[in-house]
């Protein structure tokens, strides 16, 4: 998983920052099979978001986020790292890793996480097309 979590959120990384990604990523994953992680939780009058451990992406379909946070220096600028998976529907108890990234945290930043968020629902997109084709007779 190191050489993929180098991949995908660029070089730079210390070891030990590499560690604690994948550390991260693996309590996330059985957390999520064990139905552990909490959405964000929206005021309904108030509008403030209670932020949970993972969040519906607005910007597609059918994509989560989990914020990680190990915010590692790239360069000369820190960066806010996110998991993008989904939970398939008809699929109990199944998540599908879609995409690892990392933005900078300011707007620039924003359309970093649309661009890695329209990256990860084609990802999904394909992979479910690919399991129906294998699964229908």
């Amino acid at each position: 998983m190191c050489a993929e979590i180098m991949k995908q959120t660029g070089r730079g990384l210390a070891l030990n920052q590499v560690a604690s990604l994948e550390a991260e990523i693996e309590d996330v994953e059985e957390r999520a099979a064990d139905g552990d992680l909490l959405e964000d939780i929206v005021g309904v009058f108030s509008g403030k978001v209670e932020k949970g451990d993972m969040c519906q992406m607005t910007s597609v379909s059918a994509v989560l986020q989990i914020r990680l946070s190990v915010h590692p220096v790239i360069g000369l600028r820190r960066r806010h790292v996110r998991y993008y998976f989904t939970e398939p529907r008809g699929l109990d108890s199944t998540l599908v890793s879609l995409r690892l990234a990392s933005k900078t945290p300011d707007e620039p930043g924003l359309r970093e996480q649309t661009r890695h968020a329209q990256e990860a629902q084609t990802r999904g997109d394909r992979w479910y097309a690919d399991l129906r084709k294998r699964t229908e007779p």
